[in-house]
């Protein structure tokens, strides 16, 4: 695998993890989230997530970023628009 890619596997998660945080905007943004992410992980409401493992890890990963974040971070990263937040840098032909 190349060592010259400008991107890493930060990078690469935080986009696959968009449509989650997105499903789960509610819970990230409410004053009781520690409760409703367990409430989430046993029941399955909200992610559809098939196996509790594959849940239980992608949760531990939002829970982590969530409590990295600034308390208001969360209200201001559902405020942007979605193509905002999937830009990241100029492509090769926007450049000119």
């Amino acid at each position: 695998m190349s060592k010259n890619t400008k991107y890493d596997a930060n990078f690469t998660a935080g986009g696959i993890l968009f449509n989650e945080f997105t499903a789960l905007e509610e819970m990230l943004i409410s004053e009781n989230f520690e409760e409703r992410i367990a409430i989430e992980e046993d029941q399955n409401n909200v992610m559809g997530v098939a196996t509790h493992s594959a849940r239980k890890r992608i949760l531990s990963e939002i829970k982590r970023r969530y409590h990295a974040a600034p308390g208001d971070f969360w209200i201001h990263f559902f405020g942007w628009n979605e193509n905002c937040l999937l830009y990241t840098s100029p492509s090769p032909r926007d450049r000119g």
